[in-house]
């Protein structure tokens, strides 16, 4: 309102509302690009400013800590001019933070989109998510949760994905001297006891966490969707042996089974997703065969058998399309159990191996120290409720969205 107040209303050089001028469509090109950047000045800089201090201080201190590094003062014995050093080789290692940080303030940036779309009248997503709360539309509350709770997942991942091209080895990086250091600017999350960074640590747990979850879910539906096809359509002698064997792998507990599976094929990330994902097909398959009971009497299904397309045209190109939609939302809701799963293993050993990091083990390694290193337990819990919890409202809001249809 400040910042309205002295631009807009006292120095009248910026809009102080809309997105455009009442007579847009009398200007030209030019002028048109130059009139919506005007006024999405004041939105974007009042934004922006919310985040700027915390990505200065932790910039700066990443910095300072660098400088000091051994390759640092390499580059400059070589004669390297101080800008190379600094654009070249400082401050690519100390862009994590910006990073991580571009990835968690997606929720932060929506859920204040709100209050800034309301105070500088624009009509954004979230001005109409509000609007939408009060006149009760909910179809539109639950559209826009879907679209908030994808980019959040979006924001996250791409930090996941990222932030080891920029970390290299360095979570693996031990310091003795700094072993079991509380958070600080120097080290957000504290360090374990070997001296290493959580915080980096975390990010690339994050990547192999996530991974193995989505990978197993996508083994798990797509043996599923092809057994719970063929059940359906086929019927008799097929339906009876894959449903029979589905009702033997759902007779065993799911993490007895895993447990055992695992004690033979040998604890590793790739054989980690192939158990989970062969371990949870069965309801998969009782979904797609029970949509398919349904279409394939339908008379789309009916007309192409009649037009003489074989069953596996008819099963690949009408019934699996067709029935692709609670399919989606039971793998979105099945992610954050996989991760549970992983976790679990991992926190038990026979999961995720070091010094491959994952939030499983992390945690594992947090039990030994929980008395004098509360951080190692807190911030690896804290990441696997916030992102199970997050799939799982998604989950929800597309099964709500799908149960209207």
């Amino acid at each position: 309102l400040v910042l309205m107040s002295f631009f807009g209303v006292t120095l009248h050089w910026l809009p102080v509302s809309g997105l455009t001028a009442v007579n847009f469509e009398d200007l030209s090109q030019g002028e048109k690009v130059w009139d919506v950047a005007r006024h999405l000045i004041l939105p974007v800089l009042v934004s922006s400013l919310t985040g700027l201090a915390a990505v200065s201080r932790l910039t700066r201190n990443r910095m300072i800590e660098i400088m000091g590094q051994p390759f640092i003062r390499a580059a400059k014995a070589k004669g390297l001019s101080l800008r190379r050093v600094i654009f070249g080789h400082a401050l690519r290692n100390a862009a994590l933070p910006l990073i991580t940080i571009l990835g968690l303030s997606i929720p932060g940036l929506l859920g204040g989109s709100v209050i800034f779309e309301s105070i500088f009248s624009i009509p954004g997503m979230g001005r109409l998510f509000f609007n939408s709360v009060f006149s009760r539309d909910y179809p539109v509350i639950m559209g826009i949760l879907i679209l908030g709770a994808a980019l959040t997942l979006l924001g996250n991942g791409s930090a996941a994905v990222l932030a080891p091209v920029f970390l290299g080895d360095r979570g693996q990086v031990m310091d003795f001297s700094h072993a079991l250091e509380a958070p600080s600017w120097r080290h957000g999350f504290g360090t374990d006891s070997l001296g290493r960074d959580l915080f980096c640590r975390m990010l690339v747990g994050a990547r192999v966490s996530l991974g193995v979850g989505a990978l197993a879910v996508a083994i798990a539906i797509l043996v599923g969707l092809m057994l719970g096809a063929v059940a359906g359509y086929a019927g008799g002698l097929w339906d009876r042996v894959i449903m029979s064997l589905a009702d033997i792998f759902l007779c065993f507990p799911t993490l007895f089974l895993i447990l055992a599976v695992v004690a033979v094929v040998g604890p590793s990330v790739l054989n980690l997703m192939a158990v989970i994902g062969m371990t949870s097909w069965m309801g998969t398959a009782r979904l797609v065969r029970a949509e398919v009971l349904t279409l394939k009497e339908r008379e789309f299904v009916l007309a192409s058998r009649a037009m003489g397309a074989r069953g596996l045209w008819i099963i690949f190109k009408h019934l699996i399309p067709n029935a692709l939609g609670p399919v989606i939302v039971n793998a979105v809701l099945a992610v954050p159990v996989a991760l549970l799963v992983e976790s679990g293993l991992s926190f038990l050993g026979i999961g995720v191996q070091p010094p491959t990091p994952s939030w499983g083990n992390i945690l594992l390694d947090g039990k030994a120290t929980l008395g004098v290193a509360w951080w190692l337990t807190a911030f690896p819990g804290l990441a696997i409720f916030l992102t199970a919890f997050s799939l799982n409202a998604l989950g929800e809001t597309l099964h709500s969205v799908h149960s209207s249809d």
